[in-house]
């Protein structure tokens, strides 16, 4: 894959897989992010256009839809349904010839896919309880929805997963 940015349209099949995205630090959103749910029946024309007006690759478990998508020269990837993040997540960069451990991408926010920066712990008092602030020494915001993250009891599952992409993507290239 060239060296642009790589930017995701996950359908409505894939919501973990956002998550986990954005958290590696890509730019994700899901197809219902760009339809107005009340006025806009999802179709797969409708995805297949917001794909290309957006120049994201879809992510999808459709097989139809994935056909369609190819056939129209738009880059998607097939989720093989295999109930496990990590798994899910290797297949992706693997088809897409990417190792998302070397591009040194800064996470995003896990709901609404905004930037994270750096936030001062001072600065957060009268936003996090006291315990939190004192117990952690480094603190990001999104800059969209003003979430913040710090690196909790949560982020052992975290370098797990990704550690277990790497593992997987490690494997598979050397069996190649």
């Amino acid at each position: 894959m060239e060296s642009r940015v790589i930017k995701f349209i996950v359908d409505e099949m894939c919501g973990k897989i956002v998550r986990w995205l954005r958290i590696l630090g890509f730019d994700a959103i899901k197809i219902t992010d760009l339809i107005d749910l009340k006025n806009e029946k999802i179709d797969d024309t409708i995805v297949l256009n917001k794909t290309a007006i957006t120049k994201r690759i879809l992510l999808t478990k459709d097989k139809e839809l994935h056909k369609r998508a190819k056939n129209m020269g738009l880059t998607s990837v097939l989720i093989r349904n295999k109930n496990d993040i990590a798994s899910e997540l290797a297949d992706i960069f693997l088809d897409l010839k990417i190792n998302p451990l070397k591009l040194n991408l800064s996470p995003r926010c896990p709901k609404c896919n905004g930037l994270l920066i750096k936030v001062d712990k001072r600065e957060l008092k009268k936003k996090l309880p006291r315990n939190i602030v004192n117990k952690h020494d480094d603190f990001y915001e999104c800059t969209t929805c003003g979430s913040i993250y710090w690196y909790g009891s949560h982020w052992i599952n975290i370098r797990n997963v990704i550690s277990r992409i790497s593992n997987i993507v490690s494997l598979e290239k050397s069996q190649n």
